[in-house]
């Protein structure tokens, strides 16, 4: 799951991101792996729209644990798609 936060009430200027994983995940070797696996997707994105300053909040969800990458990979991907194509457009709308 992924949140988006305006990034215009913080200073930042670059695209951030925080990775969150409760307990409801499983135990704490299970929750590192995600947040390990989540740093890895985030790592390979390329989106040039993510230059503009964006901060999003990915949550690791229980069904993470068992799924494949390339499971998970197409997921965080859609899910990044629809973020920037929502900013795009509210972009266009505000101005």
């Amino acid at each position: 799951m992924l949140y988006k936060i305006d990034n215009n009430h913080y200073l930042a200027k670059s695209f951030q991101y925080g990775i969150t994983a409760s307990k409801k995940v499983g135990n704490a070797v299970q929750r590192n792996r995600s947040k390990r696996i989540i740093r890895v997707l985030i790592n390979q994105i390329n989106f040039p729209a993510l230059q503009n300053t964006l901060f999003v909040n990915v949550i690791a969800r229980k069904y993470s644990i068992g799924s494949s990458l390339k499971v998970l990979q197409t997921d965080f991907y859609t899910s990044m798609k629809k973020i920037i194509s929502y900013e795009e457009n509210f972009n266009q709308i505000s101005n």
